[in-house]
């Protein structure tokens, strides 16, 4: 199975968010570009020997081709949401290194 190496600077970094407990991701290549989120919870299960993580997900801000589009559409977006699972599974590589 391909799996996209995602790189902390290259595809996405860490921000502050007004508002935002949670530090902000902001996205910075292809499709969904300068859209910042945060991650409102995660939660990894095991099904037939895979892991499969869980997660909700808040935008802080988009860029105007989304602003009209809300995080429940943005959700059933398959690259987004796989985008987003990919960027979380740095998240928790590089918490677990520190």
């Amino acid at each position: 199975m391909f799996k996209r190496k995602i790189k902390e600077g290259k595809h996405f970094k860490f921000e502050e968010a007004d508002g935002y407990e949670n530090t902000a991701i902001r996205l910075l290549k292809g499709e969904f570009k300068d859209i910042v989120y945060v991650y409102g919870g995660a939660e990894a299960t095991v099904v037939g020997g895979m892991c499969h993580l869980k997660f909700c997900f808040e935008t802080v801000s988009k860029p105007s081709k989304y602003v009209n589009v809300s995080d429940a559409e943005l959700e059933q977006n398959t690259e987004f949401i796989t985008l987003l699972g990919d960027i979380l599974q740095v998240v928790i590589e590089i918490s677990n290194a520190e």
